[in-house]
């Protein structure tokens, strides 16, 4: 079947996805794609129906799209950037200034889990911020994830004794920069993530994981950084010239000639998808 056209809110009715709870992911078990910078399709691993306040941009290319206001685009430097807090973002031709941008409320907003380890596109071609680690994490440990976005469940009791009685492997915090502030500074929230993490009720097989733009691990609460608490930090920076050049050498690019730090977005970014790709089920143009 060849690729054809489709929104996120139609791709949820295709899925029978439409009435799934907030913040959590349905598996996608058909051979579904979206196309990527490389040009390739990637499987679609999952779909999550979210609800957050819904904007409307449009760029001066004509190009529009609606999200949430937490959604990530790619700026001009490189760098991961809200949607609400957008000016310039990069698309498959290029950089493009934002000229508008509606306030439609709150309301439901859609999301997708892709298996690339790179950046994905929306079928605008707008180039959008994919939380790639930790979803292949998941999917590769073959476990289930307890996600939520919404500050007034964490700050209940509920969902953190859901997930130590129920069979989900993860609980997932992404953009937890307030989460795990030192409790010094005002952090209601450290003393449960440190009852879950080393409380009287075991969580073995169990992990907390938090994604978060903090500028050092000095900034997170020590109480959670220690020995035997903390599993491991994994910091994400650009690559150097010798790692960008493995990377480049997989998918078939060049390394650029100019600079000696890379990041994902600067090496697959620009790229122009003039190449023959491979034709799944159902894809996005």
């Amino acid at each position: 079947m060849k690729n054809i056209k489709i929104t996120l809110r139609k791709l949820f009715e295709f899925l029978e996805a439409s009435d799934l709870p907030h913040d959590e992911m349905k598996p996608v078990n058909q051979d579904i794609s979206v196309k990527t910078p490389s040009g390739e399709f990637t499987p679609i691993l999952g779909v999550i129906r979210k609800s957050d306040k819904k904007i409307k941009i449009t760029t001066d290319s004509g190009k529009t799209v609606t999200c949430g206001a937490k959604h990530i685009f790619i700026d001009e430097q490189d760098q991961e950037v809200y949607c609400e807090q957008a000016n310039k973002i990069k698309s498959m031709s290029g950089v493009e200034t934002i000229i508008s941008k509606e306030d439609l409320g709150i309301g439901d907003v859609y999301d997708i889990a892709v298996s690339a380890p790179h950046l994905y596109v929306t079928p605008n071609g707008l180039i959008h911020h994919n939380t790639t680690f930790i979803k292949n994490m998941i999917h590769r440990s073959g476990g289930d994830a307890t996600v939520t976005y919404d500050n007034a469940v964490m700050e209940s009791d509920g969902i953190f004794a859901s997930f130590i009685e129920g069979r989900e492997k993860f609980m997932i915090m992404e953009d937890a920069d307030t989460f795990l502030r030192s409790r010094e500074e005002g952090n209601t929230m450290m003393h449960r993530f440190l009852n879950v993490s080393d409380g009287l009720i075991s969580a073995a097989g169990k992990k907390l994981v938090f994604s978060t733009n903090l500028p050092s691990v000095r900034d997170i609460d020590s109480a959670l950084m220690r020995p035997g608490r903390c599993f491991d930090v994994v910091e994400f920076r650009p690559l150097t010239r010798s790692e960008a050049q493995v990377v480049c050498d997989a998918v078939g690019r060049t390394v650029p000639s100019d600079g000696n730090s890379f990041t994902l977005a600067s090496l697959f970014g620009d790229e122009k998808t003039t190449h023959t790709v491979k034709t799944r089920a159902v894809g996005f143009l």
